[in-house]
């Protein structure tokens, strides 16, 4: 009796822990997700959206998750085109990621958000018949990120890609529920578009919020197109200009508050330069590349705004 009665209470303990897990897994398919990554190139940069577009019946049954992506990108002039690109078709079980591959109509794997330093598993990358050109991921370490007072687990990897009877390596960093974070959500896709590439800028959902690398604001939109309100208050309103601007950039504001200093960091959230203005109200940007930057700016009074410029 006292047997059963064990073995019954060990029964119970391992579903309460599979349970606990379950609900502390952040599962990557969610319905308002929405990653935005960067889009650069030598005579353009913007961001990439992508957001879940509904559900689709493949083979006549299996469900797929289908995700559109869609462009907004500057060109040197400052001009915005906004295009849409081909959308992706995801499936999520067992904590793996499948991409849908139309040619050869099968899910094939894209990440094992569960897997232990030293597993490795194999994506193909192109979309003909054969399915030669291939991408391996291979996890070199795991650990933990807090992010919104949540502890999500991150998975440090190198891919290995498989084209043309070459082979080429990069690592990036994978966080359950948000994904790669120094490379598009298909590590090896060349965008179209200028065969620009980027990371991820900003990430938002219900279940983990605002996750950004390029600035601080209430939203991913906010972040990523607010060109020159550096504050919400009318008040405080601060602007750049010339926007966009060839060989220096101005502060001007309503508050009468001077720039103490300024950092400027590229769309993809790289460190570019940190400048003490001592009392002057501009900087000059001749030097840098042809591109969209962010400027992280802190007032003499402790306050602080953020802003994004076009450098022609």
């Amino acid at each position: 009796m006292r047997d059963r009665t064990k073995i019954k209470v060990l029964f119970l303990t391992l579903s309460v822990l599979l349970l606990i897990s379950e609900l502390n897994a952040q599962n990557w398919i969610n319905e308002d997700a929405r990653w935005y990554h960067g889009l650069s190139s030598q005579l353009s940069s913007g961001y990439v959206q992508m957001e879940y577009a509904g559900d689709t019946l493949l083979n006549g049954a299996e469900t797929g998750a289908v995700f559109k992506r869609t462009y907004h990108q500057y060109g040197w002039m400052g001009e915005l085109d906004v295009t849409t690109g081909t959308s992706l078709i995801f499936r999520e079980s067992d904590a793996t990621l499948y991409l849908w591959n139309e040619a050869l109509s099968i899910f094939d794997t894209l990440i094992q958000f569960g897997a232990a330093p030293g597993d490795t598993w194999r994506t193909t990358t192109d979309y003909d018949a054969a399915g030669e050109e291939s991408m391996s991921t291979t996890v070199i370490d795991t650990g933990h990120i807090e992010i919104n007072a949540a502890s999500l687990p991150w998975m440090h990897v190198e891919y290995q890609f498989d084209y043309f009877d070459m082979t080429y390596t990069e690592q990036d960093t994978i966080v359950e529920g948000i994904g790669p974070l120094n490379h598009y959500v298909l590590p090896w896709e060349v965008v179209y578009l200028a065969g620009a590439t980027g990371g991820l800028q900003c990430f938002e959902s219900s279940n983990i919020g605002l996750y950004s690398r390029s600035g601080q604001g209430e939203s991913c939109d906010a972040i990523l197109t607010g060109t020159e309100e550096l504050t919400t208050s009318e008040e405080h309103r601060s602007t750049i200009y010339p926007n966009p601007a060839t060989d220096e950039i101005y502060f001007s504001n309503n508050g009468n508050r001077t720039v103490d200093r300024v950092t400027l960091f590229s769309l993809d959230g790289r460190h570019i330069a940190e400048t003490v203005l001592q009392g002057r109200q501009s900087i000059a940007v001749r030097g840098l590349s042809k591109g969209i930057y962010v400027v992280a700016i802190i007032f003499e009074d402790g306050s602080t705004g953020r802003a994004m410029f076009v450098k022609q």
